[in-house]
């Protein structure tokens, strides 16, 4: 139906969509579980973006 809906060719173009949504959508729904309590120190992490994974 999405392929349909959006032009797509391939089934491939479907299948990284809802594999894109679906990772969206458990992201939001884990952020009810982090604590936050504590982010002294937070600034001095040396965390480094992922490029390759644009949503």
């Amino acid at each position: 139906m999405l392929m349909a809906i959006y032009g797509w060719e391939s089934p491939k173009q479907a299948a990284l969509y809802t594999k894109k949504a679906r990772r969206r959508k458990l992201a939001k729904a884990g952020m009810l579980f982090l604590d936050l309590g504590d982010l002294d120190g937070i600034e001095d992490l040396d965390i480094e973006e992922d490029e390759g994974d644009e949503a």
